[in-house]
């Protein structure tokens, strides 16, 4: 399997700011009733991440105080114009961080926001520890640390890895709608993996012939290998953007094990 939503989640990252000249900011806001900085990552066009097209795409922002963007327009694009899309949604959602305020110093400001640059990636095998090969999987009594998928990716980013070989193929769920998985290691702690779902829509047939699929991600599951018990255990935590059903039912799921490393019997 082709792992596209690696790509969409390593690749998809913006360089920072370059400011450009400004006018006065607007009146000084309470600056501590400010939002937390939001850098969210643009959505990977399906067509041109299978055709491995790569870009930038400038987009003109005006912040305000507090660095949220309030208005925006793309002023150079990246010569695809889907591309541009997703780097324009993305940035109306940005915040700002005090340091990158403090170094633009006016309200205007260029993001550039970059699209590709290496090449495909393909999976390796999983490094599974022996230890664990049949463990017992229980719910993670902390959960992820995020309480939704957009906090989630507001704050996490993944070093670019090669992902793993996927325990599971290309599904399609009980309604007809196909689904993407992608394994992860973590980046700093090695008994810990992450597994991405993402819906993928029937393919959009455009004015001029080509073909895009609409993709999101529904869910992230974490496994984190805990040897501190007498027997092999697997916490797993899981972030579902599902319905309430739909996301209780994956997660008796996951929790009836992975097949590369099956619970015991009873």
């Amino acid at each position: 399997m082709t792992p596209f939503f690696a790509l969409w989640l390593a690749l998809a990252v913006a360089p920072a700011p370059v400011p450009v000249a400004a006018s006065e900011t607007d009146a000084a806001a309470d600056l501590s009733a400010c939002p937390p900085p939001v850098r969210g990552l643009p959505r990977y066009p399906m067509d041109a991440l299978r055709a491995n097209r790569s870009g930038v795409t400038l987009v003109l922002a005006r912040i305000d105080a507090c660095g949220r963007v309030v208005e925006s327009r793309i002023h150079t694009p990246s010569g695809h114009p889907q591309m541009d899309e997703a780097a324009h949604d993305a940035v109306k959602g940005w915040v700002l961080s005090p340091a990158e305020r403090e170094r633009i110093g006016g309200e205007w400001v260029k993001l550039p926001v970059k699209f590709g640059g290496v090449t495909t990636y393909y999976p390796k095998r999983v490094d599974w520890p022996e230890s664990h090969r049949r463990p017992h999987y229980v719910a993670d009594p902390g959960g992820i640390g995020y309480p939704d998928l957009a906090a989630f990716y507001a704050a996490r980013r993944l070093a670019v890895l090669r992902p793993l070989k996927s325990p599971y193929a290309r599904v399609t769920d009980r309604i007809g709608t196909r689904v993407l998985t992608s394994f992860y290691p973590d980046v700093e702690d090695d008994r810990t993996f992450w597994m991405y779902f993402t819906q993928l829509d029937e393919p959009l047939r455009i004015a001029a012939g080509k073909r895009t699929i609409e993709s999101r991600v529904v869910a992230v599951a974490r496994y984190r290998l805990d040897e501190s018990a007498q027997r092999p255990i697997v916490q797993v935590g899981l972030l579902c953007d599902l319905e309430p059903g739909a996301c209780d039912e994956l997660r008796a799921f996951l929790l009836e094990g992975l097949p590369i490393a099956r619970p015991p019997r009873r």
